[in-house]
This record gives structure tokens, C-alpha cells and sequence, in this order.
């Protein structure tokens, strides 16, 4: 992480080779943690120039053939180092909130990215959908409840033509994640998935991802996840009735 931290510094302060700098910017491109880990190496360079001015900040050694020129630089006063030392506390204080919140963020995406791979392979199974059937539905309740430390109950979702298959157990960021999973006929099989979160209560929110739609929450002890091929609406009536039966 201090490696990317100081590659990134780099780059903001022109310091860097041509192969690093595509490095960099490839990094930057894909990674939202990357972007404000560079927006604020920015930021705070642009401040601490403001305020020490550009002679006293951070002059470089320009080159000269194979000969380098050292430019001593100046003494910034008490004032202005009080002033940059000032503005850096705020820019790194507004950072760790920033990359906090991404961190929180990128948790769940992370979670939602690996339950939709996950069933996008399971889903297309028939003989070996689940590792447990249905038929021992006691057994896979008392064996993943265990897991997660909670009671389990199997949500009943006949009423939208749902038939319950069984399930499995997942492992996402070496947590135990609940995969229960529910056929209809003509349909991609459709998986509720649940695993332990400290996280705050996050009311139903509905997304796509590998071409699955996807509606999660949170509860403030567990993140809950439906998982298939369902219109939003479907989706989030879904969701109302696995968390009214979780709840139960």
C-alpha cells in the first residue's frame, strides 16, 4: 500500500519514469481508490504551494546533459510552515474519511461482485446446483446457521413460483456466506445469500452486475443478497418477504 502511495506522489509531482507513468495512470483508470489517492496527493500539493509559495516548495533539480544543478532552496518563514502544516492536518483528516468511506464501500462491492461470479457458475448446474437438497432442509438450516451464529430460516417464496433446491456454503474474503437456492421453471435459478456484517443498516438496494440483477441489505448484523435474472420490482418484493422470514 506505502509503495502505491508513494508511486502515486510521483506521478503528481512529475517524478516518474515513462513506463511508471503508465503504470500509474493504468492504476488510476481502474481503481477508485487509486483516483482519490491521487486527488489527494493533489490537492495537497496545490495547497502547500498556495501557502509556502512556489519558491520555497519542493524545488526540483533540473538536469543539465549528464551534469545535475543543485538550487538551494529558500527558508520558508514560522508563518507559512504554520499554514501548510494547517491545511496538510485538514487534507489528510478529509482523506481518511474519504478512503474510509471507499474502503466500507468497496467491501460490499467486493461482496456483491463475488456472490454474482459465484452463481453465474452454480446457477448453470443441474445435477450439482446445490451441495445440500432441499430434502435435508433441517440439516442445511442447523449447519449454515451454525456458520454465521444465527438462527436460519429458510425462506418460503412459493408464492412467486419459487421452488427451494437447497444450498451451499461460499466463502467470500474468508467469511462464510449462506447460499440458498430456488428454482422456477424457464428461469436462471435465483440464490439468497446471507453472511455476517458490522456494517450499518442499509435499507434494499438494487443493482446489476455480470449480467445478474442483484438486491441487498443490510441489517446492522447481517448483509442479505437476492441473486438472479428478476425485474426490480420482483427483486425488491422479494426482498421484503426473505427479511420479513429471516426476521421471524
Amino acid at each position: 500500500m506505502m509503495d502505491r502511495e508513494l508511486k502515486i506522489s510521483g506521478y503528481v509531482d512529475g517524478e516518474l519514469g515513462r513506463e511508471e507513468i503508465r503504470a500509474v495512470e493504468k492504476d488510476i483508470a481502474a481503481d477508485p481508490q487509486a483516483r482519490a489517492l491521487a486527488r489527494m496527493h493533489g490537492e495537497t500539493t496545490a495547497l502547500l504551494r498556495a501557502a509556502c509559495a512556489p519558491q520555497f516548495y519542493a524545488q526540483r533539480i533540473p538536469q543539465v546533459g549528464r551534469a545535475r544543478l543543485r538550487v538551494e532552496p529558500r527558508r520558508p518563514s514560522l508563518r507559512s510552515m504554520a499554514i501548510a502544516a494547517t491545511l496538510l492536518v485538514g487534507i489528510v483528516g478529509a482523506a481518511v474519511g474519504i478512503l474510509a468511506n471507499h474502503d466500507r464501500a468497496s467491501e460490499t462491492a467486493s461482496l456483491l461482485e463475488e456472490i454474482a461470479s459465484y452463481h453465474l457458475v452454480y446457477g448453470r448446474e443441474t445435477e450439482h446446483l446445490v451441495e445440500v437438497p432441499a430434502s435435508r432442509r433441517e440439516h442445511l438450516s442447523a449447519w449454515l446457521g451454525q456458520r454465521l451464529g444465527r438462527r436460519l430460516a429458510i425462506p418460503e417464496l412459493s408464492t412467486a413460483r419459487l421452488t427451494f433446491a437447497g444450498g451451499r456454503m461460499l466463502v467470500v474474503d474468508g467469511k462464510p456466506v449462506a447460499q440458498l437456492m430456488y428454482t422456477r421453471a424457464g428461469t436462471f435459478p435465483l440464490g439468497v445469500c446471507v453472511t455476517a456484517s458490522s456494517r450499518p443498516a442499509v435499507p434494499v438496494q438494487v443493482e446489476r452486475r455480470n449480467g445478474l440483477d442483484l438486491a441487498w441489505w443490510r441489517d446492522g448484523a447481517y448483509v442479505y443478497v437476492i441473486v438472479g435474472t428478476v425485474p426490480e420490482a420482483e427483486a425488491r418484493n422479494l426482498a421484503d418477504q426473505v427479511a420479513a422470514q429471516m426476521r421471524s
